[in-house]
């Protein structure tokens, strides 16, 4: 079962026909009724009545799911297409206790406002223990 299965699914109960399920979909009339046979096949029931083009007891069970994984699959896709991974990332400094003091602080600020989803972690020891 695919997410285009249940797609497809979806489109044929809340359409009532393969030819406007199949338009929703942008597919052809013969791969939506397909698909329908394949997903009858896998489970092991008639999820359509084909005169009617309503669902069966069966279909519904199938209907309401998909529904919700659909959902869930459209929330996913735009979740992941708004992430940006620059706001995960971290860098790690180590430097001395003088430059620390005085030549970071205004390059960290900088560096803040350019990458403000970036944790910085400074450490600062004497010269030979950075070295």
């Amino acid at each position: 079962m695919t997410v285009e299965a249940l797609r497809q699914f979806r489109a044929l109960v809340e359409t009532g026909g393969f030819r406007s399920a199949a338009a929703r979909v942008h597919r052809s009339q013969p791969a939506v009724s397909q698909q329908l046979k394949s997903l009858e096949s896998e489970l092991g029931h008639v999820l359509l009545d084909r005169k009617t083009c309503k669902p069966t007891p069966a279909g519904l069970r199938l209907y309401e799911h998909a529904c919700r994984l659909l959902t869930d699959v459209e929330s996913i896709r735009r979740e992941l297409g708004e992430f940006d991974e620059s706001r995960v990332r971290e860098l790690r400094l180590g430097t001395s206790d003088t430059t620390a003091l005085y030549v970071l602080p205004p390059v960290i600020r900088r560096f803040a406002r350019a990458m403000p989803h970036t944790h910085v972690e400074i450490v600062n020891r004497s010269t030979s223990a950075i070295a």
